[in-house]
């Protein structure tokens, strides 16, 4: 029951690393302990090359001969650094667990495994999801851009500052819902954000979204926004559905929002004793939810 990466651990690294080592050695002129330094193991290590390499592990030689010296070159061109490296090393261990030579020396070790298409799968979904997470960052950033356009927006502004918030399809926990750390804030009459947007970095607007989410798969973003009788206004004018959050009927937002049977475009935290009153606006992506806010904030009456 040994994953395949064991074997890559105990034997495919160690035949690139002394491979690189010997190119940079025997063709570059570079010394031992300045080779081992550059690919982070010790000098005792890299002084086993020959007889790492010398050692018959399965792998087809002239394949890693041909990967170790690109490698090599580039290294001794300083043309490459820390993260390209890992890249291109992890990006070929993942070919060889293709059908490639790691794949069929874990087939010859561990039985049962003949028709096994695991790493391909894996592969698969961690494109999926990774390009879907990618997405949503991406959309977060758009949609901030064009909140920042809105100068009427910061009448929308809470005193507890906002954040927009956007999850992943069938989100399991607040590691798949993004928002912008620190929240946003307004900075020289443009609202703005404090670095870039991460998952998991939103507590409460998650579990908010996650709870939202959970009534309406459909929902997949919202926004905090400041709620008094202008705003309320606003979203009349503006066509918005809300449902109203009472703290003295309600022991939370969350159970509120599960006690209803649909969903609406906000719903609006009357607050409460030291409390703001407030209200999420829902969307299916980062970029409605902006949109309904900016017509918010443009439909407030002075």
């Amino acid at each position: 029951m040994k994953p395949p990466c064991e074997y890559v651990i105990r034997d495919y690294l160690p035949q690139l690393r002394a491979r690189i080592v010997k190119e940079l050695v025997e063709k570059y002129g570079w010394s031992v302990t300045s080779a081992a330094k550059a690919l982070g193991v010790s000098s005792t290590a890299a002084l086993k090359y020959k007889r790492i390499i010398s050692t018959s592990t399965g792998y087809r030689s002239k394949d890693l001969d041909r990967f170790s010296k690109n490698l090599a070159e580039k290294i001794a061109r300083n043309e490459v650094t820390p993260r390209s490296f890992i890249e291109e090393v992890c990006s070929k261990c993942m070919e060889e667990r293709i059908k490639g030579d790691i794949c069929k020396l874990h087939g010859k070790i561990q039985a049962g495994l003949e028709e096994c298409r695991s790493c391909f799968r894996v592969l698969q979904k961690m494109s999926e999801s990774s390009l879907e997470r990618f997405e949503i960052l991406e959309e977060l950033e758009k949609a901030l851009e064009l909140l920042s356009t809105c100068s009427e927006l910061e009448r929308l502004m809470p005193e507890v500052r906002t954040n927009i918030v956007a999850c992943t399809k069938s989100p399991s926990g607040p590691e798949d819902v993004a928002a912008f750390p620190g929240r946003l804030t307004f900075i020289n009459g443009s609202i703005r954000a404090f670095s870039k947007p991460e998952f998991g970095s939103s507590k409460h607007m998650s579990s908010v979204l996650l709870t939202a989410n959970s009534v309406d798969p459909s929902v997949r973003s919202a926004m905090c926004i400041k709620y008094d009788e202008k705003v309320d206004k606003a979203m009349v004018k503006y066509g918005l559905k809300k449902a109203f959050f009472d703290r003295s009927k309600h022991d939370s937002l969350e159970l509120f929002i599960k006690s209803l049977e649909t969903l609406s475009d906000a719903i609006v935290d009357k607050g409460g004793v030291g409390i703001e009153p407030v209200a999420y606006v829902f969307g299916k992506s980062a970029m409605e939810v902006a949109k309904k806010v900016i017509e918010i904030a443009r439909n407030i009456p002075f």
